[in-house]
C-alpha cells in the first residue's frame, strides 16, 4: 500500500510540471465570447515575459499593446470548439481559456494539439477603458 501511495503521489507532482497540463475549467465559446467581447484585458505574456493591455472590440478587432510593447490592432474571432484565435504575421494563433476561480489563462494551441502556457489573465474591465 506505501509503494502505491508514493507512485501515486510522484504521478502528481511531476504532472504538475509536463507543459500543457492545467487546473480549472475550460471556458466554452460562448463563455469565452462573453468575457473578451468589449472588453480590456491586462496581462502577462509568459511567453515574451512582458505585460499586454488589449482592448477586444466586440467588431472582431483588437486593439492595444502588445507583447512587443508596440501599441497595435490585429482581427480576433472565437471557433466552435471554445478557441479564441488572434491574425498573427506569420499565421493564426488559437488559445484556449482556462479559469482558474477569479484569474484566467490562455494556452496556445499548437498545430499537433500541445497546449502551452502563453498568457496568465491578470484583470477584466469593461469597456476600452485605455481609450486603444
Amino acid at each position: 500500500m506505501k509503494m502505491k501511495t508514493l507512485s501515486l503521489t510522484t504521478l502528481l507532482i511531476s504532472a504538475c510540471f509536463i507543459p500543457g497540463v492545467f487546473a480549472g475549467s475550460e471556458l466554452s465559446a460562448t463563455e469565452i465570447k462573453s468575457l473578451f467581447s468589449n472588453s480590456t484585458v491586462n496581462a502577462y505574456s509568459e511567453l515574451k515575459k512582458a505585460p499586454v493591455s488589449l482592448f477586444y472590440d466586440d467588431n472582431g478587432e483588437v486593439r492595444g499593446i502588445f507583447s512587443s510593447g508596440k501599441k497595435g490592432m490585429t482581427r480576433w474571432w472565437v471557433k466552435d470548439n471554445g478557441h479564441i484565435c488572434l491574425k498573427g504575421k506569420n499565421g493564426d494563433m488559437c488559445f484556449i481559456v482556462v479559469s482558474n476561480g477569479n484569474s484566467y489563462e490562455k494556452y496556445l494551441v499548437k498545430p499537433d494539439g500541445t497546449k502551452v502556457l502563453a498568457f496568465s489573465m491578470e484583470t477584466f474591465s469593461s469597456g476600452n477603458i485605455n481609450q486603444y
